[in-house]
């Protein structure tokens, strides 16, 4: 817990007799909503800056990045009376890191909170116990995944800071949700945005082997891509590309198709309610994916493909859509 000299607790309202950046309570928890379900969180401490997200009522474990004392000087605090520093800490802000979300919360919407829980792992027969999770590593040389590596806890976290083609995936995830969120901004699909890219992360951190991270980060690369138009606009950035429709001699159904170009790179491969995620593998011509006893081979336009269920590979044409 930071120094705090705490003067009241005024409607649920958090109030100290000094609030500079990097003071105040560790974690904040949400109060004073009424009607509403949940915060705004925005870029800037400024209530017209752009909404980068969303924190629920009644949530607990909101880390406290720091927090501004309504537009008062330190100076002018100091001399404030009761009621002024009340009304200013009414306009004041703190900046907030909550799941996936990080940004600007009022601070009247804030109380001091308890710091989030460890997850309690079920117990399983010893002859099918879960994997130990990996002891914390220092991040490979040159990667550099959306989030700080110094501050990764989960097990999933840890994967991906020590494998750089896991990092390379986790940046592209963080660029097209990026791009989906700032078209969506203010509208009534951000909250769908918000709430899967919640339950993906969710997913994501019961993961305890490469691959789990590797299926779950691919799969998303493709759900972003399909579900939001401004996430496939071109950019020198992207590492991915898709969704691409394979329609294959034989199969009744199209095969929708996605691809990371990571290290090593990945396939998305789907038809009616199944996917597979498949890594790519050396090839003498074009490029090949195999995996869970299924192949993908692609040049050009062309592409061949073989799914679980098929004895043998089927020629296919690849088309934009998805």
């Amino acid at each position: 817990m930071r120094r705090i000299a705490i003067a009241a607790f005024i409607s649920g309202i958090w109030i100290t007799n000094a609030i500079a950046q990097g003071d105040g309570p560790d974690y904040f928890r949400i109060t004073g909503l009424q009607k509403a379900d949940n915060v705004n969180v925005r870029s800037k401490p400024d209530e017209d800056a752009k909404i980068v997200g969303k924190i629920p009522k009644n949530a607990d474990g909101i880390k406290n990045l720091g927090c501004n004392r309504g537009g008062l000087t330190q100076k002018q605090w100091d001399k404030a009376s009761a009621a002024k520093k009340k009304a200013a800490l009414r306009k004041a802000w703190c900046e907030v890191e909550y799941e996936s979300v990080k940004g600007w919360v009022l601070s009247r919407f804030l109380a001091e909170g308890t710091s989030p829980a460890a997850p309690q792992q079920p117990e399983t027969p010893a002859a099918q116990a879960a994997p130990t999770p990996q002891a914390a590593v220092p991040p490979m040389q040159g990667v550099v995944p959306s989030f700080d590596c110094a501050k990764a806890e989960k097990n999933a976290e840890k994967l991906v800071c020590a494998d750089a083609g896991l990092a390379a995936v986790d940046r592209e995830v963080a660029r097209l949700y990026a791009l989906a969120a700032d078209a969506l901004n203010a509208t009534p699909g951000f909250e769908q945005l918000l709430d899967t890219q919640r339950k993906w992360l969710g997913q994501r951190n019961t993961c305890f082997d490469r691959d789990c991270v590797a299926e779950l980060y691919v799969s998303r690369v493709h759900q972003l891509r399909m579900g939001y138009a401004d996430a496939r606009k071109p950019n020198d950035k992207s590492i991915s590309f898709g969704p691409l429709l394979a329609r294959c001699e034989g199969v009744p159904v199209p095969i929708a198709l996605s691809f990371v170009n990571a290290e090593p790179g990945y396939a998305y491969v789907g038809w009616t309610d199944r996917f597979l995620v498949l890594p790519q593998v050396p090839s003498g011509s074009g490029t090949r994916y195999e995996g869970s006893f299924a192949t993908l081979a692609t040049k050009g336009e062309d592409a061949r493909i073989k799914l679980p269920e098929m004895a043998a590979e089927a020629a296919c044409k690849l088309m934009p859509g998805g």
